[in-house]
């Protein structure tokens, strides 16, 4: 295991670099395959860095992710901590963006893995970055979301901000999940628990962004009468930002947020108004992009 930490460690290092020749990790990818060749064991933690350092600087050598598969199968499913988890089969789902997807073998391991992790063992970064892996590689085991979930509801309270809470709403309104994970009390729970974490957050603790990011989700949605309660909270929270603080493109999502709010909705008119104001307020040489157009008439 010595070889693969050592690799692990060398190809780690050389992925954070700013500039990396791409014949150094054909290198590493060979000692990699090497090392797969003479059943080397690499243990969760070495197998989990070498894949995020070579999806890190995009290399997409079939060969080694095929030779990796061997080499997280061999892997004992009790040896992935949540990161290794996050970090194997991230890499993967970048793989799939190119069409090529790994066998039903390795989704049903880390599947495995997942499974053996305690609830608070997880962070809201590697729950985020595990939904939505298996969402882009197409796993649909209700047993792995439900889990995933209850980590999530798990989570202490000064863990969910308004990224991590959009990172994981995000995750789980994926369709695949949805589908998967449909009328789940886990699920169901965390959104619960996720609406009633923003509703609690002091004003400070949002951006303009952030407004926008948890508006362009699907918060609330899941609970009656949860996501008039959550636009009226955005309402207020957006309006007290300055004019300043907008791009066209938040005051896009925003707006596009809150859509279904209808026409009658007290707190979408006033939105509507305090906006219009805001693009107005807007130098031309912002307006003027055909993206800028794109968004505002959007």
């Amino acid at each position: 295991a010595g070889g693969a930490r050592d690799l692990s460690n060398i190809a780690n290092s050389a992925a954070k670099q700013p500039s990396v020749p791409g014949v150094l990790f054909q290198h590493l990818a060979s000692i990699a395959q090497s090392l797969a060749a003479q059943e080397v064991y690499f243990g969760g933690q070495a197998t989990g860095n070498i894949l995020n350092a070579f999806a890190r600087v995009g290399y997409a050598d079939r060969a080694l992710y095929d030779c990796m598969e061997g080499v997280c199968m061999r892997t004992k499913p009790g040896d992935y901590d949540t990161q290794g988890i996050s970090t194997v089969l991230n890499a993967y789902a970048r793989q799939a963006v190119g069409g090529h997807y790994p066998r039903g073998e390795l989704l049903d391991r880390m599947g495995e893995a997942i499974l053996l992790r305690g609830y608070r063992e997880w962070t809201a970064q590697s729950i985020g970055i595990t939904v939505n892996a298996l969402a882009r590689l197409k796993c649909a085991d209700r047993r792995v979301y439900s889990h995933l979930a209850l980590s999530a509801y798990e989570l202490p309270v000064d863990k969910l901000d308004v990224q991590a809470i959009c990172n994981i709403v995000n995750a789980y309104s994926k369709p695949i999940v949805r589908q998967s994970a449909e009328d789940t009390d886990e699920v169901d729970s965390l959104f619960n628990r996720l609406l009633r974490s923003v509703l609690a957050l002091p004003p400070s603790d949002f951006s303009a962004q952030g407004v926008a990011l948890i508006a362009k989700s699907r918060l609330g949605t899941q609970v009656l009468g949860g996501r008039e309660a959550l636009l009226q909270r955005l309402s207020s929270i957006a309006q007290g930002f300055p004019p300043s603080d907008y791009s066209v493109q938040s005051v896009a999502i925003i707006v596009a947020g809150f859509a279904d709010a209808g026409p009658r909705d007290k707190h979408a008119t006033d939105l509507l108004s305090f906006f219009a104001d805001v693009v107005l307020s807007m130098p031309p040489r912002e307006l003027s992009s055909p993206r800028a157009i794109a968004h505002i008439l959007a």
